[in-house]
């Protein structure tokens, strides 16, 4: 969780927001990556599995025929 000592686009938080943003309807994962792989937030293909991780547990979006998708 970001705090004073901690900004928000460093952690899964705020990488997440991010990649939620960047999301558009039926994606793939590498178009994905190609797109927000020079954000500062996202600064490596761990994090960036981290932030889907963590999208997908919250329900916020879903993979369907090699796609992935806002729910």
């Amino acid at each position: 969780m970001p705090n004073k000592c901690l900004k928000q686009e460093d952690t899964l938080l705020g990488s997440s927001a991010v990649i939620f943003n960047n999301l558009n309807d039926k994606q793939t994962l590498s178009e994905l990556w190609d797109k927000v792989k020079q954000e500062e937030a996202i600064y490596n293909f761990e994090r960036f599995i981290l932030s889907l991780d963590m999208l997908y547990l919250l329900g916020i979006i879903d993979f369907n025929e090699n796609s992935l998708i806002k729910v």
